[in-house]
């Protein structure tokens, strides 16, 4: 049967999908943060706590109102607003969130230490079929489909620019139908309960797609990693929307954040730059499955989180919504090696958005000074460029958030693409 998908459904990883997991070493050490102490990283992690902390606690004198939140999601994922995916705002403790404790600490300091960036083995496959339209000229159209950790999501054509529709299997209770002939799969139907919409398709690898999907369905019902399916919203399918949950099994070193925040400065960034995103961060993980953010921010520089805090913290309260999109490339040796120096060496850097920086085109211009400082969009570019996937003459500083995401459609990767945008849910 592996070998009839394979021939029938290509993956994008190409042979990565049956070599061992990339490992290596790293120098990065942590520990308890002293006056004295000028360990970058330690440095980062605690500021990031502590940053963090003090704009909650703005946020919860300001009394923000959930329905504030939810309109200005509604921009890009209508009918989420039917969904409660927020923990219920309340009042952080001080005496408990004012600082990391040392066990924390201790404990962040081994995984660091380890410096091992680890790299899942993709469970993706992708291509052709004919999907039932409603079109009143053609029954079924051909369609470009890519199934990767549980999501299927279907495309217009190759370019995938944005999936028309995205059945997410590990988030909905989907229920499967098909019809054959020779014990052949020639068509079969996928319904999420409590839902009225069905989606048909049929072709000449509908077989192939059918084992796929199933042995998706069925092997995620009997080993669940969520104690409930979530109840469709209207027009679910179009939302692109995963679990806090999923994205911690989906996260790969390398892959994007882009936050909208809720501050009125966040808000006049947006309007200056014409995109619906003010901040731009990437993803680090390691081997035994944390998960680390590197960002620039105006308050502690290039400064690093462990994402844990997202939620923990409800640090996700700062921000109107967080979107995440897969980097899909082939994570070899050499580039982990090279994103794990770019990390060690940029780390604690000062953050600096010029006048001079936006002016400046060509990597080439770029002077010594300007070069130990930078702004979120910037850092993520820079890190893409120092590992070959993004070959251009164009400065890093010319790149902004919505550089990153799906409204541009102008971020040329080399022999990498992102993935569509997902809006991660919280406490769902």
């Amino acid at each position: 049967m592996q070998q009839q998908i394979q021939s029938a459904i290509t993956s994008p990883y190409g042979d990565q999908l049956n070599n061992p997991t990339f490992k290596h070493s790293s120098s990065i050490v942590i520990g308890r943060q002293k006056t004295q102490d000028q360990n970058p990283l330690r440095m980062s992690l605690m500021a990031s706590v502590n940053d963090r902390l003090v704009q909650m606690q703005q946020m919860n004198q300001k009394d923000v109102k959930p329905n504030e939140i939810i309109e200005e999601v509604q921009v890009e994922f209508e009918g989420i607003q039917n969904i409660d995916y927020r923990l219920a705002q309340s009042v952080i403790s001080q005496d408990v969130e004012n600082e990391t404790s040392e066990a924390d600490i201790l404990q962040q300091s081994k995984i660091l230490e380890s410096g091992l960036f680890q790299c899942k083995q993709p469970d993706s496959y992708s291509g052709w079929i004919e999907k039932k339209s409603n079109s009143l000229f053609s029954s079924y159209k051909n369609k470009f489909c890519v199934f990767h950790d549980g999501i299927l999501c279907v495309y217009e054509n190759e370019e995938r620019k944005r999936a028309r529709v995205v059945l997410n299997f590990h988030l909905f209770n989907f229920k499967y139908f098909f019809k054959q002939s020779n014990n052949v799969i020639t068509e079969f139907g996928l319904k999420c309960e409590d839902d009225e919409a069905v989606f048909q398709f049929k072709g000449q690898h509908a077989h192939d797609w059918f084992q796929v999907i199933k042995n998706c369905i069925d092997t995620y019902r009997l080993n669940p990693k969520f104690q409930y399916y979530i109840r469709p919203f209207e027009e679910y399918y179009k939302k692109r929307l995963i679990h806090n949950q999923q994205f911690l099994d989906m996260a790969q070193t390398g892959d994007i954040l882009l936050f909208q925040g809720k501050h009125i400065s966040c808000k006049a960034q947006r309007m200056v730059t014409r995109s619906q995103y003010d901040h731009v961060a990437m993803i680090l993980k390691y081997t035994n499955g944390s998960i680390y953010v590197l960002e620039a921010t105006g308050t502690f520089g290039v400064g690093i989180f462990e994402w844990k805090h997202m939620a923990g913290k409800q640090w996700y309260e700062l921000y109107n919504k967080v979107v995440y999109r897969q980097l899909e490339i082939q994570r070899t040796t050499d580039f982990l090696l090279k994103m794990e120096q770019f990390t060690k060496e940029n780390l604690g850097k000062a953050y600096s958005l010029t006048v001079k920086k936006i002016l400046t085109d060509k990597s080439v211009m770029i002077t010594s000074s300007e070069k130990n400082t930078y702004f979120c969009s910037q850092l993520v570019a820079q890190a893409y460029k120092k590992t070959g996937i993004l070959q251009t003459e164009l400065s890093a500083t010319q790149f902004w958030p919505g550089s990153f995401s799906n409204e541009k459609q102008d971020l040329e990767l080399t022999n990498a693409k992102l993935s569509d945008e997902y809006l991660i849910g919280f406490n769902m």
